[in-house]
């Protein structure tokens, strides 16, 4: 539970005194260490006789906030002021300062005092919230006898419970693997971690310390820098890793969010793939793989030597699909939940075929509709890039190879309500198999071009690229991008923004000229509304997401 008070003041020299007053009681009360409570008073004189200095140049003396607050033995203390005071010298986001260690005579006058303060806190960063400003200052516990200890040794870092930590194949016992992958299954997010992090990661239990965590993989890989480690816990902190006291939900809270996306998993999904593959393993293999696509290619037969059949036929579909609804669409809807189950099955057979683990698999309600998913990102392990590109390739050739069987079923049905059926489900797979083939989004095609590519992150990463190239001030964080890769994200980016315009924006705007003419018919009008409806919600959320993220930015110093 955090341990808070707030203090508001003038922004006048003298309350500077009862602010430092004030801080070193707080610091007796909550015990923090002794032997760090004049680098934490310096600092926050610091930034105080700053904000005093800023305010009286501005013209604009008005009262701050000083907030200390305590929770999991951190200590943290915000400056919050008016938006009037210049206080924060770096005009540009993500603008770095030169570590502790630098050189004060290289460092800009403007900024000294930023780094006097960084040499008595561990973290420091500028943080907007609307009209206020914040400067906020971390201290973190050190072992007793070490305050001049780096911050991050004294932490005992814990995983979230419910994250994935998958091993390369046949590594899971070992005593230093080579790699990890760490899978967050609420966000999605999937983090791929080297020999070294992986070492560290598996050590983040509550009750280790980043001390021996250090001692520990000096002893077994080498010594490593502090630095390192404190990178390791700020990635794993901002992707939302890392264990809290009171994070658990609430029942009502889970009930709440299971009502609004539903969401089934299979008890023990890696013991029922792992069944399935045992029955199919003679079909993971070249001629399998070449089996499908033969399936799938025969269904041109039917389609050739019926096509005039299909022709005649198609005239009595639409009175079909009418007359016949209330039995043809359910049905036509559960087979297709059906080839969605096995599209993803075989995801994971190949994912088990070659070593890894699939943790979950399950049935979840997305975009008004129920879809199936299967978490094969332990495939990250493997070192062949064939292996991975095969996983990604196993769910789209079995919807290939059902459409042959679809093609082979509707030209025996022509003539019966059932041909209603098959035409319904060759129009949905198809327009699947289509999308799942779209490099371009983030769909099975995309993660092979990925793998093929050797380039993560590749739609982020192009977009961000592109986005560089036509607005100067756009930036892109780590590091600068090689040749080739400037290549390919200008090539995907380019390709992306067009399929936009062609699949999306000319399709809308030729839809809407037409009802301009008013000639559309009721149905049509409804359509028309609900797109422009989700056109406008969905750009209205991403207003706010954009004025959110202004209003909330984080000026970190490091």
């Amino acid at each position: 539970m955090a341990e808070e008070l707030r203090l508001r003041v003038g922004s006048e020299p003298q309350w500077t005194r009862l602010v430092e007053a004030a801080c070193r009681e707080y610091l007796d009360i909550v015990t923090f260490p002794e032997a760090l409570h004049d680098m934490v008073v310096g600092a926050l004189s610091e930034a105080c006789e700053e904000l005093t200095r800023a305010a009286s140049a501005a013209g604009a003396p008005q009262p701050f906030e000083a907030v200390f607050e305590r929770e999991e033995s951190v200590l943290t203390l915000r400056v919050i002021y008016n938006e009037a005071v210049p206080l924060n010298p770096h005009k540009a986001p993500n603008y770095e300062v030169p570590d502790s260690d630098a050189n004060l005579e290289e460092i800009e006058v403007e900024t000294l005092w930023l780094h006097l303060i960084k040499r008595r806190m561990d973290r420091v960063f500028f943080r907007v919230n609307g009209r206020q400003r914040e400067l906020v200052l971390m201290k973190y516990p050190r072992i007793e006898g070490k305050s001049r200890q780096f911050w991050v040794m004294g932490l005992m870092p814990r995983l979230r419970s419910d994250l994935e930590l998958d091993y390369p194949p046949g590594e899971e016992n070992a005593a230093v693997p080579t790699g990890a992958i760490l899978h967050d299954p609420k966000s999605g997010s999937v983090l791929r971690l080297s020999r070294s992090d992986a070492f560290i990661v598996r050590r983040f239990d509550g009750r280790t310390t980043f001390h021996d965590i250090y001692l520990e993989h000096s002893a077994e890989l080498g010594p490593i820098a502090p630095a390192q480690l404190a990178r390791i816990y700020e990635t794993l902190e901002a992707a939302g890793m890392l264990a809290r006291s009171g994070e658990n939900e609430s029942k009502w809270k889970k009930w709440f969010r299971w009502i609004i996306a539903p969401k089934l998993s299979i008890p023990r999904a890696d013991a029922v793939v792992t069944a399935v593959h045992r029955r199919v393993r003679p079909l993971v293999n070249r001629w399998g793989f070449a089996a499908l696509f033969l399936v799938g290619l025969s269904g041109i037969i039917p389609l050739v030597r019926n096509w005039d059949r299909f022709v005649a036929a198609a005239p009595e579909l639409e009175k079909m699909i009418v007359s016949e609804a209330a039995w043809t669409i359910p049905v036509a809807y559960a087979l297709m939940l059906v080839l969605v189950g096995f599209h993803e099955l075989a995801h994971g057979v190949v994912c088990k075929h070659f070593g890894g683990r699939v943790p979950n698999m399950g049935i979840m309600w997305y975009l008004a509709s129920f879809i199936f998913f299967c978490d094969t990102s332990a495939a990250w392990n493997f070192r062949q890039k064939s292996q991975r590109i095969l996983v990604s390739l196993a769910g789209p050739l079995v919807t290939w190879a059902s459409l042959g069987v679809i093609a082979w079923l509707g030209a025996s049905s022509i003539g019966s309500p059932w041909l209603v059926v098959w035409a319904l489900l060759a129009v949905i797979k198809a327009f699947s198999l289509a999308m799942n083939f779209n490099p371009l989004i983030k769909m099975d095609a995309y993660y092979m071009l990925m793998d093929w590519t050797g380039i993560p992150d590749l739609q982020r990463r192009s977009f961000a690229y592109v986005k560089k190239i036509f607005s100067r001030s756009a930036v892109v964080s780590g590091r600068p991008p090689s040749i080739r890769e400037r290549r390919v994200f200008l090539i995907y980016g380019v390709l992306s923004a067009l399929m936009s315009i062609v699949f999306f924006v000319w399709p809308l705007v030729t839809y809407l000229r037409r009802l301009a003419e008013w000639r559309a018919s009721t149905g049509q009008l409804v359509v028309a509304a609900l797109l422009l409806l989700i056109i406008l919600g969905r750009l209205g959320q991403r207003a706010f997401a954009h004025m959110h993220a202004a209003a909330h930015q984080e000026h970190k110093i490091v």
